[in-house]
């Protein structure tokens, strides 16, 4: 087998336009929002604002509207849905590199304050809804809210969907009909790019640093579109890992879907 071979950085703006529900204007480095209904950041968080149940106590002033995340100088954000273990890991990892991500939990970006903190400024803790805007999505919830997860996303419009998501059981998996783990989860989310990453390792292989002597841990992929495939392989070679490419999601990601597969767990170095 082969090594994929990471292609250069990827890069790109947000598009303010998707970012948030409601008129938004965008400058560099800040998003603000009107409160007339939709999503609504204030100082660094998010929450969902119904005009209509505004009570006479609750007022949201123009100048505590805040920037969501501190971009990097190329403009890169990457989306996390999940805070567990995973996606605070690749969170710190991502940060490491220079990216900027938005983590969103089912709990609210407010459970994820202390976590924001001490991870730095370019982690950034955001409603669901806005973590799945920017180009690059990482999925990283447990099997059975992967459903809820991506529920209200009607259309991803083409954007990268990294799946890092294990079904939970050896009778989960099995009761999928012969399809692989994401495939079932590309038919919830209609109109994404799916490549199925980081999901073999354990948490604390994907915090540790991915340098290991001479070399640099592997991180497996696999995926059916080919530029999404060279984007994830991009943003596996950015936080320092070696991505080796498996192929498309029938047979790579049978390889690598947990539990069960022969590369579930395994951890390889790639030597320079």
């Amino acid at each position: 087998m082969g090594f994929y071979q990471a292609l250069p950085g990827f890069t790109r703006q947000l598009r303010h336009s998707r970012y948030c529900s409601g008129r938004v204007a965008h400058t560099p480095g800040r998003l603000f929002t009107n409160t007339t209904g939709g999503l609504v950041s204030i100082n660094g968080y998010s929450q969902r604002i119904d005009r209509h149940r505004l009570s006479n106590r609750t007022r949201v002033a123009p100048q505590f509207v805040m920037s969501v995340v501190t971009e990097t100088a190329a403009g890169e954000v990457v989306g996390i849905v999940g805070a567990g273990r995973i996606g605070q890991a690749l969170a710190r990892r991502a940060a490491k590199a220079g990216i900027s991500t938005l983590i969103g939990s089912r709990r609210g970006p407010y459970s994820l304050a202390t976590f924001a903190r001490e991870a730095g400024s370019l982690v950034r803790p955001a409603a669901i809804l806005e973590a799945v805007q920017p180009e690059i999505v990482v999925l990283a919830v447990p099997w059975t809210n992967v459903a809820d997860a991506l529920l209200n996303i009607s259309d991803w419009e083409g954007r990268v969907l990294i799946d890092a998501t294990n079904p939970d059981s050896v009778e989960a998996l099995a009761s999928l009909d012969g399809k692989t783990s994401s495939e079932v989860v590309a038919e919830f989310a209609p109109g994404a790019h799916l490549v199925k990453a980081f999901n073999t390792l354990p948490p604390e292989l994907l915090a540790a640093d991915p340098a290991e002597g001479s070399g640099r841990r592997v991180v497996f992929f696999s995926g059916d579109h080919p530029r999404a495939k060279a984007i994830v392989g991009s943003l596996i070679a950015r936080i320092g890992f070696a991505g080796v490419d498996l192929g498309g999601l029938a047979d790579g990601g049978r390889l690598q879907q947990c539990p069960g597969s022969p590369l579930a767990g395994l951890n390889l170095i790639r030597l320079s």
